[in-house]
């Protein structure tokens, strides 16, 4: 897949590749002093809204839980660049992760930026308020 691509609709992952992503994340990307992120500079994650809609509309889920994590962008090529991802999974009423009898409601269908960003003129990207932008 290219870097502009649309990824395929729902990524379901395993629970020991969602274990070892997180791992990742929180051993090499983590906040250092003044809470600056060391290692790795990323400004969000972009989501199929008919992926997230598929999670939302589960009944047996009352919470959203998302975890910071690190895997490969490409899956073929393991060796290759990582990058931030969020693996994302239903909670019940007890703020509990409902991960499925057989670990098949973990899911990863993000995209950070950079690698597929806003065209640089939202707020949120630049940081700027529009009306300090002039």
């Amino acid at each position: 897949m290219s870097l502009n691509e649309q990824p395929e609709a729902n990524f379901p992952i395993s629970l020991s590749k969602a274990i070892q992503w997180i791992s990742n994340w929180r051993n090499n990307f983590h906040l250092g002093k003044n809470n600056q992120v060391d290692k790795i500079e990323f400004k969000s994650f972009l989501v199929v809204k008919s992926d997230f809609q598929e999670i939302m509309n589960n009944d047996d889920y009352q919470y959203v839980r998302m975890y910071m994590a690190v895997g490969p962008n490409d899956e073929t090529d393991p060796n290759g660049m990582e990058s931030p991802k969020l693996i994302i999974v239903g909670a019940d009423p007890n703020k509990q992760d409902m991960l499925g009898n057989n670990y098949d409601n973990i899911n990863e269908m993000t995209i950070p930026c950079p690698r597929m960003c806003d065209d640089k003129s939202s707020p949120l990207y630049t940081l700027v308020m529009p009306e300090d932008a002039k």
